[in-house]
């Protein structure tokens, strides 16, 4: 045997070519040199270009189809409507959220929206069938908005609020009819209807819903923030809302789970002093001593002086309004005084809860006082009417009281004249001689019945819209009602069958790339030679 490690280089080949042993050596040297020679040679050519490019095009489709499949998702949105049917109107209102929650509740915009003068039970106590036109109008609309494929899914609300909650207390059947009818609307419609979704909410709830409808909109919810007060006034009742700790205890509270945190919030709603009941139980006031007869003619410091207007008995009676007294007269004759002060002095006893026991007979619907320190400084938004007011009488945000009741003073001692000719620009010529009366009644309810500080008068805000989204408890009662709407799944954006097949494609190409590589080799004279070598240590055993 050969001791190799005796052996240099030079000797062995030498020594090889004197006795002619080592051929095999030489002829694996000779052509691993020479393939060595082939490849430094090999030049670029139209194969390597083409198998090149195929596998980048394959490599980087089979990429892209995958990360498409598994990353992106079409998330679908729900759609629901709610018809907010209020004591002086109609409006219905279109909501989109996507079906993947955040925290178990949908994040809802609002999309569309339908309104119309006039409350149902106003105008359908009688004909309860004719609610189904009316309602109709708006539907329709509403349906347009919706896809095809998610009507059946989609659904739909009716919350009737104060002006019902008064047909209720002596008419129950009739608002029962008015809104069975509504029911069989919704029942042809195609939209997703169940028993309970056409109801009259408590005022209770209308105000937690304007609380989760703001504080949703100012982005309060799902955060370790403070939250805002709500303060809703209608034509028929006025609301406050707001979230309570445990210093809190006995008030009455509603626990909400939104957005994965829980809330405790106390809502006090008081029916029959929204501003037109407000209005009339003052003008029903006013004949208290009054001698019976078939017409009457009574002073209202309230109304712009000079101004006079007639009414009947049973244009001011309804729910709120009915006295002992007021059966014994017909007609009466309203002449306006403008007297602030005694405006404000009236309507300080109507509201009073005294004087609302004592006088109407529907006495269960009267302002208790409430506890000053359960405001705790909290931050309020005033909307509906109270923006009305602000911007009629062009107050904004950090304006405090007295500033407030001075405006409304200069307004009340207007004749009607100069009421008449005076610019307001947010106040239609209806509502003008109104202005005393929801000014006072605005700064009495702050004042002294939600013992509001200079500090929380000058911190509250008026607000009709927040991020072009109307302000309003319908966007609250959704969002609620989004925790029991199951959700959908998230679709992929690639279906699984083109998923399969261009996944199988881009791998042929892969194979096809390999192959023009091997043609290219060849095509260069490469492949066959280097096959072809055989091992040193082989040869020499």
């Amino acid at each position: 045997m050969l001791n190799h490690d005796n052996i240099d280089t030079q000797p062995l080949l030498n020594w090889s070519k004197q006795e002619g042993k080592w051929d095999n050596y030489h002829v694996y040297t000779r052509r691993r040199r020479s393939a060595l020679k082939k490849l430094q040679g090999c030049r670029w050519n139209k194969l390597w270009a083409l198998a090149l490019g195929v596998l980048l095009l394959a490599l980087s489709g089979l990429l892209t189809v995958t990360l498409v499949y598994a990353l992106a998702r079409q998330v679908p949105f729900d759609f629901g409507i709610v018809f907010d049917a209020g004591s002086t109107h109609t409006e219905m209102l279109l909501y989109t959220w996507e079906s993947k929650e955040w925290y178990e509740t949908g994040r809802v915009r609002q999309v569309d929206s339908c309104y119309q003068d006039g409350g149902i039970g106003q105008l359908f106590i009688e004909n309860p069938s004719g609610v189904q036109e009316y309602i109709n109008t708006c539907l329709s609309r509403g349906l347009t908005s919706i896809p095809a494929d998610k009507q059946a899914t989609s659904p739909v609300y009716l919350a009737a609020t104060a002006g019902l909650r008064m047909l209720q207390i002596d008419n129950g059947i009739g608002v029962s009819e008015i809104l069975s009818n509504v029911s069989e609307v919704f029942d042809n419609s195609g939209l997703k209807h169940r028993p309970g979704d056409v109801k009259v909410i408590t005022g209770q709830q209308e105000g937690v819903s304007a609380w989760v409808a703001i504080n949703y909109l100012s982005e309060t919810l799902g955060k370790r923030t403070t939250t805002l007060g709500a303060l809703d006034l209608g034509g028929a009742s006025t609301q406050i809302a707001l979230e309570i700790g445990t210093e809190n205890v006995g008030r009455d509270k509603v626990t909400l789970r939104l957005y994965g945190q829980e809330y405790n919030v106390t809502a006090d709603s008081y029916l029959c002093h929204g501003v037109e009941q407000l209005i009339l139980r003052h003008q029903v006031s006013l004949l208290e001593g009054v001698e019976p007869a078939e017409t009457v003619t009574v002073e209202n410091p309230c109304r712009a002086g000079g101004q006079t207007s007639e009414t009947s008995v049973s244009q001011l009676q309804n729910q709120c309004t009915n006295t002992a007294f007021l059966p014994n007269f017909q007609n009466v004759t309203v002449q306006g005084t403008a007297n602030a002060a005694l405006c404000t002095e009236q309507l300080r006893k109507v509201i009073s809860a005294e004087y609302c026991k004592a006088t109407f007979l529907n006495a269960g619907n009267c302002i208790e006082e409430l506890p000053p320190t359960r405001l705790n400084g909290t931050e309020f938004l005033a909307f509906s009417t109270f923006y009305y007011i602000a911007s009629g009488f062009n107050v904004t945000d950090g304006t405090g009281s007295e500033e407030f009741i001075a405006k409304v003073n200069d307004v009340c001692a207007f004749s009607e004249e100069t009421l008449n000719a005076t610019y307001f620009p947010e106040v239609g010529d209806k509502y003008k001689q109104d202005m005393c009366y929801e000014g006072i009644y605005m700064y009495l309810l702050f004042n002294e019945v939600y013992s509001f500080t200079p500090e929380e008068w000058a911190g509250t805000k008026y607000v009709d819209k927040i991020n072009d989204t109307s302000v309003g408890w319908a966007l609250g009662f959704m969002i609620e009602n989004t925790n029991v709407i199951p959700m959908q799944r998230a679709r992929p954006l690639l279906p699984v069958g083109w998923f399969v097949t261009l996944s199988l494609l881009f791998i042929i190409l892969i194979g096809v790339s390999l192959w023009l590589a091997i043609s290219a080799l060849k095509y260069n004279g490469i492949g066959s030679n280097i096959n072809q070598t055989q091992p040193l240590y082989g040869a020499l055993a």
